[in-house]
């Protein structure tokens, strides 16, 4: 990298760009790279200046066959504190590090009993199947 700051931060830019098209050309369900982080040093750096401050968390929902996989990035946040429930077809991402929910999600009908949920390096993954039951039932007398 050259010494100007300015250069250096368009050399970064451009090797995100470039590992972000890479990560899309390969085959599969979903893109392989689902986000990044920088560490300086050892210490994570949050691109926001309060990183627990109320704002909007983009959520991004891939379905892959009866699945569907919520992914989101919950750095700076105890993957501890991290709880998520289903309610009215939503879901609903919370901490109780702040007020609001992290994000709240349309889903369609899921088997709420088939969840997981794993977070990684920062990025809060939820898988969730489908569900096949459509609201009506037949009742025989």
């Amino acid at each position: 990298m050259s010494e100007k700051p300015s250069d250096a931060y368009k050399e970064l830019v451009d090797a995100v760009r470039k590992i972000m098209a890479e990560s899309m050309a390969i085959e599969g369900p979903f893109p392989r790279v689902l986000g990044f982080r920088v560490v300086i040093n050892g210490t994570p750096m949050n691109i926001h200046e309060d990183p627990l401050e109320e704002q909007n968390h983009p959520v991004e929902v891939y379905e892959i066959n009866d699945d569907l996989m919520i992914v989101t990035d919950v750095s700076g946040y105890d993957p501890d504190e991290i709880r998520i429930f289903f309610e009215g077809g939503r879901l609903h991402i919370v901490s109780h590090e702040r007020q609001t929910p992290i994000a709240i999600v349309d889903l369609p009908q899921v088997d709420t009993g088939n969840v997981t949920m794993s977070c990684i390096h920062g990025v809060l993954e939820i898988t969730c199947r489908k569900s096949t039951d459509t609201g009506h039932k037949v009742i025989h007398i």
